[in-house]
């Protein structure tokens, strides 16, 4: 088992929650990089969401919480929840719009980056394990 890195876990998440908020609150400034930088929507929500659910994967995979084993693809698994409630809550917020293009580039970041950390995690553990 390795150590759980619960900060970096609870940073992730708070970066992504601050750009949730920032995009809420000042939908103008999003709106100008989104006009300015073509795509830049489709592939924020693929590296924002990806970044933070290889962070999650990275802090918490192959770790114990409570007695109980977490897995990178329970890790990638929940971050795919939370991503998905993050853009159906869109639906309630008047300065935001549902859009299941965005879900997609988000769902595919989280599977891409995700799946990369928890392959990471993977190695690293087989090859500290092989050094013993």
């Amino acid at each position: 088992m390795r150590t759980r890195s619960p900060l970096l876990a609870a940073a992730a998440l708070a970066v992504a929650a601050f750009i949730s908020m920032a995009a809420t609150l000042w939908p103008r400034r999003f709106k100008f990089i989104e006009q300015t930088i073509p795509s830049s929507d489709k592939a924020g929500h693929f590296v924002v969401m990806g970044l933070l659910a290889a962070a999650l994967v990275w802090a918490l995979a192959e770790t114990s919480w409570r007695g109980r084993r977490l897995t990178a693809f329970g890790c990638v698994t929940g971050t795919l929840l939370l991503v998905s409630l993050e853009e159906v809550s869109q639906l309630a917020l008047p300065t935001r719009t549902f859009s299941w293009l965005d879900l997609a580039y988000s769902w595919a970041g989280v599977l891409v980056l995700g799946g990369l950390a928890g392959a990471l995690v993977r190695y690293r553990i087989a090859r500290a394990a092989a050094r013993k």
